[in-house]
């Protein structure tokens, strides 16, 4: 077992005293915890900064951050090729994603081109991101004092959790860590997300689902990320299971999913790996039905929320974790709660849908 998990968040949001707590519980268990340190502050305290004297700009900081962070994770796939068969858990101090937060979107794309990148195949090198939010918002105990690489206030602090969390929008599994809890519990939740990931994902609180009557397009154009996604359910009569292609500005990704029951209704058992074109066009040739959809990721109030339009004219919206129905955003008119109706799960809407076609087809 291999997982790749980046802790990722503002200034002052706990991950270095994550990162020692996880690193302490899972290698009690048995895991091998791999640690990648965040590499801005390693260059910072080497002298390579983009601020103070001797100063460079940010775009040439940012080519260094990438090309060091790109060696020292050649360096861990090196390490985990030669331990294939052991429990490993690699925790990732910001990614090469997080660049993304630093620069214009012109200078990242720059930077891809120049190290031969997609944006896909950057996400595709982790499973999971975790967002810790920066304790400026909505705590009184921002302080830069565990980290001297840092410099900056608690506003500047907030806009760049704000552009980090921006970064991500669109990753598969993105989690938001807030500061409704105390900061103990906060690390607590941190290590809850991880435990379910190495233990096979038990998912035991479902996302809630949303039928939309209404949605302002131009709050989507300005606010959120468009991604195309096409679902394929092949026909197994034991385990669900699902191909899936994520086509985002100029490149794609391609995942199997595999749900299987448990004793408890509520809870399924969701594995799920990251394979290559080929592998995808070969398991899609034994579908069973296709399901297309555009899916709208944007971010509110610190909550992550995805827009779903699918071309039956069906709109859905989906919400990580609970929240009031008062507070969903107002340019998101809902009619009605659907998180336990059948009717609209995925699966059964691709049914629908290919059903219609096929009847379209044979009149």
């Amino acid at each position: 077992m291999i997982k790749k998990i980046v802790l990722t968040g503002g200034p002052c949001a706990g991950k270095s005293t994550s990162i020692s707590k996880i690193e302490r519980k899972f290698s009690e268990e048995g895991f091998i915890v791999l640690v990648v340190p965040e590499t801005a502050t390693e260059l910072i305290n080497m002298g390579i900064k983009p601020f103070g004297e001797n100063k460079i700009d940010m775009y040439e900081f940012q080519r260094y951050v990438f090309s060091y962070q790109l060696l020292k994770e050649r360096l861990i796939d090196n390490y985990i090729n030669n331990n294939k068969n052991k429990d490993i858990i690699v925790l990732y101090d910001r990614s090469i994603l997080d660049n993304k937060s630093y620069v214009s979107e012109i200078e990242f794309n720059k930077l891809l081109d120049e190290f031969n990148m997609t944006e896909s195949e950057i996400i595709n090198r982790y499973d999971m991101a975790i967002h810790l939010l920066t304790a400026a918002k909505g705590t009184d105990v921002y302080t830069l004092e565990n980290n001297k690489a840092r410099s900056e206030t608690k506003e500047e602090a907030i806009m760049q959790d704000d552009k980090t969390l921006k970064c991500y929008l669109g990753f598969p599994h993105h989690i938001i860590i807030d500061n409704s809890t105390s900061f103990d519990e906060k690390i607590n939740r941190v290590i809850y997300q991880i435990d379910k990931a190495v233990r096979g994902n038990i998912s035991k609180v479902k996302q809630r689902k949303f039928l939309v009557d209404k949605v302002d397009n131009e709050y989507l154009k300005n606010y959120a990320r468009k991604l195309l996604i096409t679902q394929t359910y092949l026909n197994n009569d034991k385990k669900d299971v699902m191909v899936r292609k994520i086509d985002y500005e100029n490149s794609s990704s391609y995942y199997v999913s595999i749900k299987s029951k448990t004793n408890n209704p509520s809870e399924k058992i969701v594995t799920e790996r990251i394979i290559n074109e080929k592998e995808y066009n070969d398991l899609i040739s034994e579908r069973s039905d296709i399901l297309i959809k555009d899916r709208y990721c944007f971010e509110n109030n610190n909550v992550l929320y995805r827009v779903d339009v699918f071309n039956n004219d069906l709109i859905l919206l989906e919400v990580e974790g609970y929240i009031d129905i008062d507070k969903l955003p107002e340019e998101i008119k809902v009619s009605k709660e659907v998180t336990d109706d059948e009717n609209y799960t995925n699966k059964n809407i691709a049914r629908i849908i290919n059903s219609k076609k096929y009847l379209l087809k044979n009149r």
